[in-house]
């Protein structure tokens, strides 16, 4: 129904992309993007539903890989009205 949901964050000068995780309704953690940039625009947002991000670093300036820190990163659940 049009509803979008923009998550932001501080970009690092050190990493290069992040991957961005996504759960509905409290369900398990997806990946839904990479991006390079410090944001990300959800637009199949269900009225109602409660959703969960969360924002890991996957590459390095250096191209060092640091998916293995996923479970250090912070998440942000919102609901949608």
């Amino acid at each position: 129904d049009g509803k979008k949901i923009k998550v932001t964050w501080k970009k690092q000068k050190s990493v290069s992309s992040y991957e961005v995780y996504r759960s509905v309704n409290g369900g398990a953690l997806k990946k839904v993007a990479t991006v390079k940039n410090g944001a990300y625009t959800d637009s199949k947002i269900v009225k109602g539903k409660m959703y969960q991000y969360k924002v890991v670093p996957s590459k390095m300036t250096d191209n060092t890989n640091v998916a293995s820190k996923a479970k250090s990163a912070k998440s942000a659940k919102i609901k949608v009205k």
